[in-house]
This record gives C-alpha cells, sequence and structure tokens, in this order.
C-alpha cells in the first residue's frame, strides 16, 4: 500500500492498512476539513469503519509523512483518542506559531489619552486642532470648549464612569463632546444621527446613559436622559479627570447575527494602547492633516479622533454626502490637503483605482473587509491593510501593501500589545497554511457587552494556556501564511454548502472574482440554495466571462450559478458592502431566446432539468450552467439520465454538451453536437484592463 511509504523504513510501525488509511483520513479532516468526521470518532472507531467500507486507494500526499507518522504513532498508542486531540504539531512549530501570534511590546502610554491631549493643549496651544466647512479651532480654543461643555456635563450629575451618548455628525462639535466626555471622566457612546430613530431609541434604551449631546433638530423619540446640544457652557470650565486604566472610556454599538445592536464596552487601558500604536505607525507629526472619514457611530471614528489629538495633528471633516461619492472625496482630500485618513475597505478598494495629482496624502489605512487585491505602482501614498474587530480595541493586525503585486493581500502580523491565535474546536493551534478561527487578545480586549453577560460569556472565553486572561472568538477563518502574516478566508457564518453538500467560503469565491481585471469589487451569496456572484464592473464584463475566469481558479462547485453585474455595490452608511440591499439575481439567466422542445428526448430531458432546477421553463438552446446549474447538480442529472439513455452516458459528455439541443443531438447520432453554439458575446480584452487601471495612475503621475 503507498501509505507505508510515508513510514520510516526499518521503524516501529508497522500497522494493517485500515489503520494507515484511517490515520490519513484522519490527518486529512485535521489539516483540510476533508472526510465527513463531524462527529469527532474515536481513533478505533474511525480504523473500524475504514474495514466497514474501504475507501478507492488514493496517492499520499509526501510532504504530510512527518505529520502522518507523529499522528499515527499517537493514533495507535491511543487508540481511544478522539480523532480532533491526536498530535499534528511538534513543539517547534507551536512554538513558532504562538510568536508568530504575539505584537510588540514598545510600553504602554504613561497617562491616559485625554490626559495626553491636554500634554498636547500645552505644547501647541495656537496649532489648528479641528475644523469642518463652518468653523475652525485651535488646540488652546477646543480645550476651552471640551473644558466648558465638561463643566455643563458635571452640572447636569454627570459623574465619573457614567455613560454620555454623542449623536452627531462628522465635524467639530463631534471632536468637541468626545473629548468632554472623557475629560469629564465619563464613557462615550458614539451614534450616528443618521441611523433611524427607532434604532437610536433602541440603542439609547439599552444604553440609558446619564446625558446626550446632539444638535438641536436631532429627532431622540422616548429618551429620558438630558439632551444638551454641543456648545451647552457650564458655570466652570472643567479640568481634566483622573482615570483609571480599567475604568470604561467608549461604548460602541455593534449589530451581531440577530440584527439587535449590542454595546461593546471598550476600557481606557484598551483605548491608550490602540492610539499609541496608531501614532506610531501611522507616524503622526503636529504637521499632518487628518481627515475625519469614518462614520461617527463607527470606533474608528473615536480612535481616529484621539490619534491625531495627541499627536498635535489636526482633524478635518467632509460633509456627510461626499462618502458617497468617490471622486467627490477625492477632491476634498486634495483641497483639505489631508496627509493621513482611514477609509473602510470597500470605498478604499474604489479610491485605488483613480488617479491622485497633486494630493497631499501619504498614508491611506483601510479596514472592515477584504482588501483583494495590491495596489496599483505610482500612487503617492503608502496604504496599510489592518483587520480588527470592535471587541478588541479596534485594530489587531496591519500590514503595509506593496504595490504592484499579484494576489490577495495578507491582513498582515499582530499590532502592539496585540494577540492573534488560529484555533481548532479545541482551542489549538492549527498549522501553518491550515485554516482556523481567529482568537484575539492582549491589551485591547473588551470589557464584554454592556447588560449582555449570557453573549459576553460565548464570545469572550477563557484563554486555553494564560489562567486569568481572555480571548474574543471572532467567528473569523484565517490561516498562517509561510512568512508568518495572516490570510484572511472569511467568515463562519458565510461559510456555506453548495447543493450536493460540499463546504464552499464565499470569501474565496470573492477573492477570485476581484482578480478578474474588469472586476472592482465582489460579492458572492447564497440565494434559494444557489450560488450568486455579484460584481462591480465598469467595463462591460459578461457572466460567460466570469464563469470562464473562475473555472479556472475554482472548482465547478465554488462558481456561481448566476452573476449579477452592477456599477457598484450598495454600501451601508459605514462604507461597508450592504449584503440586505444586494438585488435579487434573475429568475433565470439565458444566452439564447427560448425555444420549446421539438423531439419526445429534447421535452424528457426539460423535464428533467427543470425538476432538478427547480424552474418552471427551460429552453433547448440554455446552457445548464446559465440557467442555475453546476457541478452538484449536474450530478443529479446524469442520475436521471441513466435510467432513460439507449446508451451509457458519461459527466464528461454532459460537460461538453451542456444544452438540450446539443445533449439530444449528440445522444441521438453517437457523435459531437451538430447544433453550433450560440454566438458568444464580445469581452474585453483582460491585459487591456489591466493596462487601462494602471494607465489611470500612471497617467496622471505624467500630467
Amino acid at each position: 500500500m503507498r501509505l507505508r511509504g510515508l513510514l520510516d523504513p526499518g521503524g516501529d510501525l508497522d500497522p494493517e492498512p485500515a489503520v494507515l488509511v484511517a490515520g490519513y483520513a484522519a490527518l486529512l479532516h485535521r489539516l483540510t476539513g476533508e472526510n465527513d468526521l463531524a462527529d469527532d470518532p474515536t481513533f478505533a472507531e474511525l480504523t473500524e469503519r475504514v474495514r466497514r467500507n474501504p475507501p478507492d486507494p488514493h496517492d499520499p500526499d509526501p510532504e504530510l509523512a512527518t505529520r502522518y507518522r507523529r499522528l499515527l504513532t499517537a493514533a495507535i498508542a491511543r487508540p481511544d483518542t478522539p480523532i480532533s486531540a491526536l498530535p499534528i504539531l511538534d513543539e517547534t512549530e507551536r512554538d513558532t506559531l504562538l510568536a508568530w501570534s504575539e505584537g510588540p511590546d514598545p510600553g504602554m502610554p504613561d497617562a491616559s489619552v485625554p490626559q495626553l491631549v491636554s500634554e498636547q493643549v500645552a505644547r501647541t496651544p495656537d496649532a489648528l486642532a479641528a475644523s469642518d466647512a463652518t468653523r475652525r479651532l485651535t488646540y488652546r480654543e477646543l480645550d476651552l470648549a471640551a473644558g466648558r461643555l465638561a463643566g455643563r456635563l458635571r452640572d447636569a450629575g454627570v459623574r465619573a464612569g457614567d455613560l454620555v451618548a454623542v449623536v452627531l455628525a462628522r465635524s467639530v462639535d463631534l471632536v468637541v463632546a468626545q473629548l468632554a466626555i472623557l475629560r469629564a471622566g465619563a464613557t462615550v457612546v458614539p451614534l450616528d444621527p443618521t441611523n433611524p430613530p427607532a434604532r437610536l431609541h433602541q440603542m439609547l434604551d439599552q444604553a440609558e446613559p446619564k446625558a446626550v449631546i446632539a444638535s438641536q433638530d436631532q429627532r431622540l423619540p422616548g429618551t429620558t436622559a438630558c439632551v444638551l446640544t454641543p456648545d451647552a457652557v457650564g458655570d466652570d470650565v472643567l479640568d481634566t479627570v483622573p482615570v483609571h486604566p480599567d475604568q470604561l472610556a467608549y461604548v460602541t454599538y455593534t449589530s451581531g447575527s440577530t440584527g439587535a445592536p449590542k454595546g461593546v464596552m471598550l476600557t481606557h487601558r484598551s483605548l491608550a494602547s490602540t492610539v499609541a500604536w496608531a501614532r506610531r505607525v501611522l507616524g503622526l507629526t503636529p504637521a499632518d492633516r487628518a481627515g475625519m472619514t469614518a462614520s461617527p457611530g463607527f470606533d474608528v471614528s473615536v480612535l481616529d479622533t484621539f490619534t491625531a489629538l495627541t499627536a498635535g495633528a489636526s482633524l478635518h471633516a467632509p460633509a456627510g454626502d461626499l462618502l458617497t461619492s468617490p471622486g467627490d472625496l477625492q477632491q476634498w482630500l486634495t483641497a483639505e490637503r489631508v496627509t493621513v485618513t482611514f477609509l473602510p475597505t470597500p470605498l478604499g478598494e474604489t479610491m485605488l483605482g483613480l488617479a491622485w495629482p497633486g494630493s497631499s496624502l501619504r498614508r491611506l489605512h483601510t479596514g472592515g473587509a477584504v482588501l483583494h487585491q495590491h495596489p496599483v505602482a505610482g500612487l503617492p501614498f503608502d496604504v496599510l491593510n489592518l483587520y480588527g474587530v470592535t471587541e478588541v480595541g479596534v485594530w489587531s493586525t496591519a500590514e503595509p501593501v506593496e504595490p504592484g503585486r499579484d494576489g490577495v493581500p495578507s491582513i498582515g502580523r499582530p499590532i502592539d500589545r496585540a494577540e492573534v491565535l488560529v484555533l481548532d474546536s479545541r482551542l489549538e493551534p492549527v498549522p501553518a497554511g491550515v485554516l482556523g478561527e481567529v482568537y484575539l487578545g492582549g491589551v485591547g480586549v473588551a470589557r464584554g457587552y454592556l447588560g449582555r453577560p449570557g453573549m459576553t460569556a460565548d464570545r469572550f472565553v477563557p484563554h486555553p494556556w494564560r489562567p486569568g486572561a481572555r480571548l474574543y472568538r471572532t467567528g473569523d477563518r484565517a490561516r498562517w501564511r509561510p512568512d508568518g502574516t495572516l490570510g484572511f478566508v472569511g467568515r463562519t457564518d458565510h461559510q456555506v454548502q453548495s447543493s450536493g453538500g460540499v463546504r464552499v467560503e464565499l470569501g474565496e469565491i470573492e477573492a477570485a472574482l476581484t482578480a478578474h481585471p474588469a472586476v472592482g469589487q465582489a460579492v458572492a451569496a447564497q440565494v434559494d440554495g444557489r450560488l450568486v456572484g455579484y460584481v462591480a464592473s465598469e467595463f462591460g464584463v459578461t457572466a460567460a466571462d466570469l464563469r470562464d475566469h473562475l473555472a479556472e481558479r475554482l472548482p465547478r462547485y465554488m462558481v456561481p450559478a448566476d452573476f449579477v453585474v452592477l456599477d457598484r455595490l450598495p454600501l451601508t452608511a459605514t462604507g461597508k458592502i450592504d449584503r440586505r440591499s444586494l438585488p435579487e439575481p434573475p429568475k433565470r439567466a439565458t444566452t439564447a431566446p427560448y425555444e420549446p422542445p421539438r423531439t419526445d428526448l429534447e421535452r424528457e430531458l426539460v423535464r428533467i432539468w427543470q425538476s432538478v432546477l427547480g424552474s418552471d421553463r427551460v429552453g433547448i438552446h440554455d446552457s445548464f450552467f446559465d440557467v442555475g446549474g453546476n457541478s452538484t447538480s449536474l450530478v443529479q442529472v446524469y442520475g436521471h439520465l441513466v435510467r432513460i439513455a439507449a446508451r451509457e452516458v458519461s459527466l464528461v459528455e454532459l460537460y461538453e454538451h451542456p444544452t438540450i439541443a446539443a445533449f439530444a443531438e449528440h445522444l441521438t447520432a453517437g457523435a459531437p453536437a451538430a447544433v453550433a453554439p450560440a454566438a458568444a458575446p464580445a469581452r474585453p480584452d483582460r491585459a487591456k484592463l489591466a493596462r487601462l487601471r494602471r494607465g489611470r495612475v500612471e497617467g496622471a503621475a505624467r500630467d
């Protein structure tokens, strides 16, 4: 048996064939998820299954020899061990993985974030601190305005640790309010004023803030808290109140899988740590001008505000509608001479395709979704790809993205004082290259969810080997790359099953789609049991072109049945792709006019197709894969055909003759189909598209 060749010649292991096969099956399951071992049998049980149902012979991968011997040795010694507990890592590999998991620790700041802002006021009192379309404040003026508002909060009964909601658009007022709340020792609860009133009420009702800072025209139905405007003035100018590092700094609301908002509680220790890292990695100085481009209800808004203020940089707020127009936003960034800004990944990907003549931008940091492509060479700024979750201080990994390279950028390495682990179901590290779930730890870990102890216990779990420490279970899937960077794959809740029960990771389909030069952005979804690919393209890409492109990169069962081509993908208020607003795919897509069956054989084939595809009309010139079919549903068609065909047929013949007319002609003639395929629509020249993309930037640089 070929598997025996993976063992050391003359070694102690000489197991029977069933044990050899069971060991290899267990190893593949641990490394790739192959084989249906969801019940986690013991090795002895798995061996008995192999004896009852021997699998087909296969060629083992010689690269797995070391892991195979390690696992098989342990399995033979302890046959009652569950498959998931068999060892596949040695100590050297484990130590390497744990070293990759730890971010550097240059030391925590000595002061809290509001104290650091006060120190900056003393250093540069007359420097610009914040501006919007109607107002500009120096650091001295910002300090005075925040002190007066903090005094008014104190007059309203706000004390250290109390929650204060902020319902303001991007503006100087927002900066004043956030600083005033921290200065009073209270906790910021940022809320986006564009939220529907019912949702604002839901979050305010759950948070029960002591006060709310909002504009005069903001609708706040049902709130019983004291409502202040950002220009409210107290009897005294309140000095910065000292805070403990474990005191809450802010509570950010985020939606969970149920759609109900949940408040994430972040401490001053978490905020100070991430601010210090961001200030260092962005290289912020008083000469920088930072864009306030994050949603005011987004945790990045709080982080970016205080990263800039503690560095002495100035904050610049755009009008809200600019974030929906990449061209207008780019003009604003250039006109305001913004040097550093954050953009949500979907918006950032669009902006990377623009030309940037005359821009002062030197650093664009992006995160919140998968960055599918490297930027083209010639951009005047660097790109920093970020990954993180609200529950662990906004960001946990970062990677400078090298321009002009192929492939999907990594999400990088752990940031300062962060821990990033990729674990299996038993909370054990998985080998490099193997998919696992991302668990995040370190200084940034949140206290939990406000008023939700059950949900907190479910998502914030004890560290498996550090007593007293906690990890946040993200639900994200990733793998370590050989260079010690992380490759993000997708959400565990975005893993779907094809109609044949095969597991499909939507993130992998999206990455393959965006590798097409005519595609700007892409989303994959499962609609009514069928995979659908949504793409944004300005080059007239066709479904046939996308299908051919994916067929070169993905298994057939991962190629979507339908494609929807849009000018742009819908975005949420925070700049992420709005999956709920994606249009329904067409009920059927075809490349040929409908023509009904003409013969008994064609009528029987149409009946089979319609039954398998769940369609009420299929024409004889429709391609099987254009009307919702895929490889797994084709197998179902094959099962029907073997019972009615006058001769033996193969799956290959079905693939080669994907229309009713062509396959019927093939069956009756026993020869290649005489029916000519429909004329293929003109497809864009892919090399030319790539040159066009590069030309936007290179042409602007020459101009």
